[in-house]
């Protein structure tokens, strides 16, 4: 027997940038799972083989990634020029908004999912659109509506395995859940009070750890997240160092169900 999923939208803003093709890729077989993988604007450590083969379709036809999420299913969403987007194993809800959006020439911004399957996306040339599944827990509803009305764009959107939530907005003023983890507050405050700088990017690992990413590529990291990750972020700053046209910013982290992960950056120059 089928299921019906229903998707909620808070805003339907007007027109976007150009819209890219979309393409969807159906696998049926297990995933299997690489040591490493380095490809242009994209580095990837113990994630499934085929999220490995989209990027490196991507790197190979000149297109940089913008967005990567992982679904607790294990399934997942690369999102490219503006709207473009290649997907596994994702529920057929999120499937039908990221087309909607995609015919539309509205641009996604930023995805995330809850441990559950739930999703958030928000969308459109200024990032004021938002959509939803309709089952998202009740107070990030209210977290999302609480800032539209405020007339605030959000900047970035996480979700930990406990349920948890941080919503960025405003480049670095925040929204998070009741069970949040003090030191994500604790470092999102120092990122806004003390830096002022804007956050690009949050994401959790399935163990609970987390990195907050702002400021093009500096981090702040929970003592469990992977050694691997913070070591190719600080790569990626020495070689901006050695060389300003290597600077890069990072858009996107994505960790799997079992810990492997994904970073995206682009040129800054």
């Amino acid at each position: 027997m089928s299921k019906m999923f229903w998707v909620r939208n808070f805003l339907n803003p007007g027109s976007s940038l150009v819209a890219s093709a979309s393409i969807a890729i159906s696998i049926l077989s297990l995933p299997l799972l690489n040591s490493s993988k380095a490809l242009a604007d994209s580095y990837t450590l113990g994630t499934p083989v085929e999220v490995n083969n989209a990027l490196q379709d991507l790197a190979n036809k000149g297109i940089s990634p913008s967005q990567i999420a992982f679904a607790p299913n294990g399934g997942w969403v690369i999102i490219y020029k503006g709207n473009g987007y290649i997907s596994n194993n994702l529920r057929q809800d999120v499937l039908n908004k990221l087309s909607d959006l995609n015919k539309q020439n509205l641009t996604i911004d930023s995805i995330a999912f809850t441990p559950t399957g739930e999703w958030v996306i928000i969308y459109g040339i200024y990032g004021d659109g938002i959509a939803t599944s309709q089952n998202l827990p009740q107070e990030a509803v209210t977290a999302l509506s609480d800032i539209r009305t405020k007339n605030k764009l959000i900047y970035a959107i996480a979700f930990g395995p406990n349920g948890s939530f941080v919503f960025v907005y405003d480049r670095n003023s925040y929204s998070v859940s009741k069970n949040i983890s003090p030191q994500v507050v604790a470092d999102l405050s120092y990122v806004k009070t003390t830096r002022n700088e804007a956050v690009n990017t949050v994401a959790f690992s399935p163990d609970g750890n987390f990195i907050v990413i702002y400021d093009g590529d500096a981090y702040y990291p929970s003592q469990g997240i992977p050694k691997s990750l913070t070591a190719k972020i600080d790569e990626i700053v020495q070689n901006a160092v050695k060389n300003a046209s290597a600077s890069k910013i990072i858009t996107s982290v994505g960790f799997t169900s079992d810990n492997g992960w994904t970073l995206l950056y682009h040129n800054v120059l």
